[in-house]
């Protein structure tokens, strides 16, 4: 099979980027979806070397950015900080905005819409992008281009944001209670991409599941539906 965009995909592209794309193969392999991978004969490799790459120099570059906005913070909240930024589903978040998936190529057979709808594959697409991104235009067009799309997810929280489990787990101790306990209680949809099931039990809240793409993903999501709904029981007694 032959995974090249077209002048019209590479121009819609470039201005999505803001960059005249001069490597389009590099840009090609950063959308090839891994279920092509065993295509030996169309001599192209998947996005997973790519968004190797990528995650390390958004961790960079996200790292650098916190470190210059919020110099007086310990280390310990600009962790909380970074963990929200890069986490697979503010990369889904930013992916969707940014519509990245349009570009994919996938192997016939294969559902676009489950991937277009899966947050690790939008995450892994947007961590290519950024790898693609660095090695065609340098470190300085990668730090803008992460500035635009990231800057007001940053300059939103005058806080450092909490995940769900430790606000979860900074609650109950609050109440004296012991920590929750979190069950995989379900795996489904297909092999190649698959949904966890997590439901967490504790002392003074009902059990709660969340699902996701990876069971920490599912555990994050059960934890803040258990938050849900203390917040709701609190405002009905006010």
């Amino acid at each position: 099979m032959n995974f090249k965009f077209t002048e019209k995909q590479i121009k819609k592209l470039s201005t999505l980027l803001d960059w005249p794309i001069q490597n389009v193969v590099l840009f090609e392999e950063a959308f090839l979806h891994p279920s092509c991978s065993y295509l030996k004969a169309s001599g192209a490799r998947n996005y997973q070397r790519l968004e190797f790459l990528g995650d390390r120099v958004l961790g960079l570059l996200v790292s650098e950015t916190l470190l210059k906005l919020f110099p007086n913070e310990p280390e310990g909240k600009i962790a909380r900080r970074f963990t929200a930024l890069v986490c697979m589903d503010m990369l889904a978040e930013i992916s969707q905005k940014l519509n990245l998936a349009q570009f994919l190529f996938v192997l016939p057979g294969v559902s676009e819409e489950a991937l277009k709808n899966s947050a690790s594959s939008l995450a892994d697409i947007v961590e290519s992008v950024i790898a693609a991104l660095y090695l065609d235009a340098g470190l300085e067009k990668t730090r803008a281009f992460i500035e635009k799309h990231w800057m007001s997810y940053i300059q939103g929280h005058q806080t450092p944001p909490k995940d769900p489990k430790s606000a979860l787990q900074e609650w109950l101790q609050a109440q004296g209670s012991p920590l929750p306990s979190y069950d995989l209680v379900e795996t489904k949809g297909a092999l190649h991409n698959p949904i966890f099931v997590v439901e967490v039990k504790g002392e003074g809240f009902l059990p709660a599941q969340g699902e996701g793409n990876s069971k920490k993903v599912a555990e994050h999501k059960a934890a803040q539906q258990v938050l849900n709904n203390l917040e709701n029981i609190i405002k009905e007694i006010n």
